[in-house]
């Protein structure tokens, strides 16, 4: 797809911007059960998603901050 700016990048790197549930659970090495979990809970144990069609997709922002505030300093 073009835009007026140019082709629209579907992908960052190799990963998409909008994840499924499988890929950011092979990401997290977590089951897809987990992740679903994640994203009902609250705070920072809280990974923000989307459905989309009936299925929930995560933006790969979304995912590194996920990560971000589960990151040990």
């Amino acid at each position: 797809m073009t835009t007026p700016s140019g082709p629209r990048r579907e992908t960052v790197g190799h990963l998409p911007r909008l994840l499924s549930l499988a890929a950011v659970a092979e990401a997290l090495d977590m089951d897809e059960r987990t992740v679903r979990r994640a994203i009902g809970n609250q705070g920072k144990d809280r990974l923000i998603a989307a459905k989309i069609g009936g299925r929930w997709k995560v933006r790969l922002t979304d995912l590194e901050a996920y990560i971000d505030a589960h990151t040990v300093r």
